[in-house]
Parts: structure tokens; sequence; C-alpha cells
């Protein structure tokens, strides 16, 4: 069974993989490029986010609860202004949402080696990222569905 180092290791090789082959072929630019390595690096550990202690968990949702307000930023900044004070408050209770909240229920819900290890999660997942990154073009998140759904 493949251990915290072997998925990250997965992860970033295969996130690196796709980048750079979307790079070369002029599919993304390289912001996109560097975007979806990320993603590729998050979703090699996405499997053991099941796993109740250690490494994987702490640092997946340390990772998600940055990620993901920022990439739901541009939805909130439709419905109003960004004011500084408001991006203070929004992020940080974000951060603690996703950290505390969030991470707990994952805790309390999965067994390690339970349904983070299954193709219904990768096909989850995969459709996540892709509405994720839909706002960035149909390429984008094509790459970064493709990218998650071979990773978990």
């Amino acid at each position: 069974m493949a251990d915290f180092k072997t998925h990250l290791s997965g992860g970033i090789v295969t996130g690196l993989g796709i980048a750079t082959i979307s790079f070369f072929t002029k599919e993304l630019n390289i912001t996109q490029v560097f975007s979806l390595f990320i993603m590729g690096t998050v979703g090699g550990i996405l499997p053991d986010i099941d796993s109740d202690s250690g490494k994987p968990l702490s640092f997946l949702f340390g990772i998600l609860s940055v990620l993901l307000p920022a990439l739901l930023l541009t939805k909130i900044n439709r419905h109003g202004g960004l004011s500084p004070e408001f991006l203070v408050s929004y992020f940080v209770i974000a951060y603690f949402i996703i950290n505390r909240v969030i991470c707990e229920i994952i805790k309390k819900l999965t067994v390690h080696r339970g349904i983070m290890h299954s193709i219904p999660f990768a096909v989850l997942s995969s459709e996540i990222s892709y509405l994720l990154f839909i706002s960035s073009g149909r390429t984008m998140s094509k790459a970064g569905r493709s990218l998650i759904i071979q990773l978990t």
C-alpha cells in the first residue's frame, strides 16, 4: 500500500508531466500550467484524506484552507466589493471553517482505506475541480479533471 511520500511523489510527477505537456502543446499559459501542477500535487494526496492523523490530513487541509477561499473569491466578488476588512474576515473565517469544522467532519465520517480510495471519489473530486476551474476555460477545466481522476 502506498504511503504519504508515495502519494505525494506520484502527484508531483503526474502533475509536472501533464503541466509540461500542456505547456508545450500551447494549450495553457504559464499560470495555468503552474496551477495544474499544484492540482496534481494536491490530487496525489487526496486518497489519504481519510487518514485521521499524520501528515496527509494536516497537509491537505492546510492547502485547501488557503486554495478554496482563493478560488471562490471571484464568485464572491460578483456580489459586492472586496474591502480589506472583508478580505481579512473572509479568509480567516474560511480558514477556520475548512481547517477545523470540515476537517473534523471528515475525520468522523471516513474510515481509513474506505471511500476515499474508490472510483466514485475520484469522479467526485475531478468534477469539483472541473467546476472550480470552468471560468478559466474548458481546456483548463478538462486538464484539471483528467489529472485529478488519474491521481485518485
